[in-house]
């Protein structure tokens, strides 16, 4: 089991977003540092062959030198959620009522498989999802 929070360095004090796993502890998210192939094999990432152009714009939100509270490192992830893990454009087989105007609608945003907001083509945005995203801080995952 994958258990991500914010967990401060002990040689510094400053905090990273973390994913812990068998006592191993790992900076993840932008708080992990912009990534660098292992080498000239390591060309795809879940199948992408492109995977680290599509960062390159994020580019700058990446570091190593963590944050200076446990909030800033949330906030951090919830970034990197946002920017990575959105999918805007879900269809389902059944309709729901937008969550703004409540027009029906077979369309959501889902945010990393676990978040789910039904929204309508007018509503279904970035800005719309990021109001509706609460605040990211402790998360288990077996993925």
């Amino acid at each position: 089991m994958n258990h991500y929070a914010a967990r401060m360095r002990q040689s510094d004090h400053k905090w990273d977003f973390t994913c812990q796993n068998d006592g191993h502890v790992w900076p993840v998210g932008y708080c992990a540092g912009f990534p660098k192939p292992l080498d000239e094999k390591a060309t795809s990432y879940c199948g992408d062959p492109n995977w680290i152009e599509k960062l390159e714009p994020f580019r700058l939100k990446f570091h190593e030198d963590g944050h200076s509270t446990q909030e800033e490192a949330e906030d951090c992830y919830r970034s990197y959620l946002l920017d990575h893990r959105l999918n805007i454009s879900v269809r389902f087989s059944s309709a729901h009522r937008c969550g703004v105007c409540e027009v029906w609608t077979d369309k959501a945003a889902v945010v990393d498989h676990s978040h789910t907001y039904y929204l309508c083509d007018t509503h279904r945005t970035r800005e719309e999802v990021e109001s509706r995203f609460p605040k990211v801080s402790r998360i288990c995952s077996s993925y």
